[in-house]
């Protein structure tokens, strides 16, 4: 006879209507194990068919409907000697007396999420630990303190730091920023932090390799080491590789090698159409573009005569090194040529080529052959000693400060991200700019007392 919530034996014509699912075809639908379903038959609708027991699925679906989900009561327990730990007592091996090891699992942080790896400890000898319920006590005391902070880092040397930084972060930068970073990384940090483990770099270590490299490097160069070194241990931070950040309040060393400063040349307007004067074409023109708008020298060799709407260029794109990268519509910016002149050389050069300035081969030109063939000799016999082409930009941004020009708008027409960086980096400030505001405090005003001092002031 059936159990009271059991359904109709299959014999009769609604059972034989439809197929019966058995334990396994439930637990699947539950989502539960086979084993719960046996436990819980006097929750659900079943009929025994012999030694046979099987469910109606229209049944059992109302049953799950009608009342709260079934969840399994099954819990995964993790075996009781991966929770406690286990202890091994071996003998020394100068002397006989018994050693305690502790065995047992930690959390470990690696790059691709937390796994559990096996670790052993030296707990103490058996006069130190008589007892094997002693040598547990301190076990237990050892797993608790492991698992009461986040996962243990994994064991990581700087060099492979580095390779997870450029594959992770390299995308995310552009193409001239990223070559120099990896630069910092392979010549100058490299050789000596390659093999160190990330958890034995300290704050102290890093101040002190800053510091001994102030002898033969530029301060500008010892800054870039300080900021890829922030860099990489911060990302290395974020990931739970290290600990702690040891890359806190560094300074740069106050006395560098200053022989090896790059020191920008400031010209004047009139210097500069004198370069132009003495280069031929398309290089005559280059020199005039960079001198009336702040483009980068990769910008301004990627121009071409579709960019120019009106007396507005638009700058779709950078040559580096040969390649040809597209700039993304939000990183590309219109500026206004203002020199009628220099449009009308621009579209003159841009008519029937691909590129403004174009080379023999039907390429941009190159910027490094420019420079050391034609720029930089132009620039010697007139006596301006010229690093580079970035130099224009240098001397453009010195000339809208001192015009008035608000930081916001220099530092738009640079195509920086931040205000101050134009006044930190690319301004700079000489004797006649001091001279100028000093002057505002001295004109107008009423004349000085005498110094004398047979004069009364009063």
């Amino acid at each position: 006879m059936d159990r009271p919530n059991s359904l109709p034996d299959s014999g009769t014509p609604a059972a034989a209507s439809q197929p019966r699912w058995d334990i396994k075809q439930a637990a699947e639908y539950l989502k539960v194990s086979e084993s719960w379903v046996r436990r819980h038959l006097s929750e659900l609708p079943y009929s025994r068919h012999g030694r046979l027991i099987r469910f109606d699925p229209e049944g059992l679906k109302r049953t799950v409907e009608d009342r709260e989900s079934l969840k399994s009561e099954r819990t995964n327990m993790v075996p009781r000697r991966y929770q406690r730990g286990s202890i091994i007592w071996k003998k020394g091996k100068k002397r006989k007396e018994e050693v305690a090891y502790g065995v047992y699992r930690v959390d470990v942080q690696t790059k691709c999420g937390i796994k559990r790896q096996q670790k052993k400890v030296r707990l103490g000898t058996r006069k130190e630990l008589p007892t094997d319920s002693q040598a547990r006590k301190k076990l237990t005391d050892l797993i608790a303190e492991s698992e009461s902070g986040p996962p243990v880092p994994e064991k990581m040397t700087y060099g492979d730091l580095a390779e997870r930084w450029q594959a992770s972060e390299g995308p995310t930068l552009t193409k001239p920023t990223f070559d120099r970073y990896a630069t910092v990384l392979r010549a100058w940090l490299l050789p000596f932090w390659k093999g160190r483990n990330l958890q034995d770099i300290t704050r102290n270590e890093i101040q002190l390799f800053l510091n001994s490299k102030a002898g033969t490097y530029s301060k500008s160069s010892i800054r870039s080491m300080r900021l890829v070194l922030q860099m990489t241990l911060s990302f290395a931070h974020l990931n739970g590789w290290i600990s702690t950040y040891p890359c806190v309040k560094l300074k740069t060393p106050r006395i560098t090698n200053e022989s090896r400063t790059v020191k920008r040349a400031e010209m004047t307007e009139q210097q500069k159409l004198s370069i132009s004067e003495r280069l031929p074409e398309p290089y005559s023109t280059l020199v005039l573009l960079v001198t009336r708008i702040p483009v980068r020298i990769e910008e301004a060799i990627g121009v071409k005569e579709t960019d120019l709407d009106g007396h507005v260029l638009t700058l779709r794109r950078v040559v580096y090194e040969g390649e040809v990268y597209d700039l993304q519509p939000s990183e590309q910016r219109q500026i206004p040529i203002m020199d009628t002149e220099l449009l009308a050389r621009l579209r003159k050069l841009g008519t029937g080529r691909e590129w403004v300035f174009q080379s023999r081969n039907g390429t941009p030109i190159n910027p490094c052959n420019a420079r050391c063939r034609f720029l930089k000799p132009a620039a010697k016999e007139l006596g301006i000693r010229l690093c580079g082409w970035h130099d224009f930009r240098h001397s453009l941004t010195t000339e809208l400060r001192r015009n008035g020009t608000h930081p916001k708008v220099i530092s738009d027409l640079l195509g920086h991200k931040k205000v101050n960086l134009a006044m930190d980096v690319y301004d700079r400030s000489n004797l006649q700019d001091f001279e100028q505001a000093l002057r505002s405090t001295v004109a107008g005003s009423q004349l000085l007392p005498s110094c004398d001092p047979k004069v009364s002031v009063q």
